[in-house]
């Protein structure tokens, strides 16, 4: 495969009867490069979108530029130990979104706080996970989204079918988007308190102009 290399170089300019000399520094940065790339991809593609615009576009971002077959991000539901796709992308397309339950699963570590990285036989550590079993999932990396008080509201996750691609270029980018995640989940969660607090005192006042 094609490598990315930085040369850097210096020229060395001796006295007039020597020849002048040039030193070549080089160094491989093509991971660098393809981190750079991705970021600059999915970063362009959700720059002006928020709400379910976002996560779209996010989530078909990121399944492109990480070259998995499933990425979704989830909101969790700590009473009934459930997590719900707030968007779901399976090989380049959205699909209608689904529940599950956390036991059993990976889900369930991200759940406790803690970042999930397996990069082959997820399937096999987890064989009661409905998701792992019908989709035959051999790689899964997810983060936790927090609160403001340090709570997990859901997570950030991509899958594959064979071992993750480039764990590390992935972590990468999953780190940097589930904050801006986390914060469009935060926003939305304001949104919707407000609607409800709106919502009750408008019943208040109907029922008090009723007598």
């Amino acid at each position: 495969s094609w490598r990315t290399i930085e040369t850097v170089s210096n020229i060395i300019n001796p006295d007039r009867d020597e020849p002048v000399r040039v030193i070549l520094n080089s160094r491989d940065i093509t991971e660098r490069k393809r981190l750079e790339d991705a970021l600059t991809a999915v970063a362009q593609g959700v720059a002006a979108t928020t709400g379910v615009a976002f996560y779209r576009t996010l989530a078909l971002q990121l399944s492109q530029a990480l070259q998995v077959d499933y990425a979704y991000i989830a909101a969790f539901n700590p009473i009934e130990r459930t997590v719900t796709t707030l968007i779901a992308c399976e090989r380049g397309h959205i699909v209608e979104n689904f529940t599950y339950t956390l036991s059993g699963s990976p889900a369930e570590r991200v759940f406790n706080g803690v970042t999930a990285i397996y990069r082959q036989g997820v399937q096999r550590m987890f064989p009661h996970d409905p998701v792992l079993q019908a989709l035959d999932i051999e790689s899964y990396l997810a983060m936790p989204l927090f609160d403001d008080t340090e709570g997990v509201m859901g997570m950030l996750h991509v899958m594959h079918t064979t071992p993750m691609p480039d764990v590390s270029l992935s972590m990468s980018i999953l780190s940097i988007f589930a904050q801006r995640v986390s914060s469009e989940m935060k926003r939305k969660r304001a949104e919707e308190e407000r609607l409800d607090i709106e919502r009750k005192m408008m019943e208040t006042q109907k029922l008090e102009s009723l007598g």
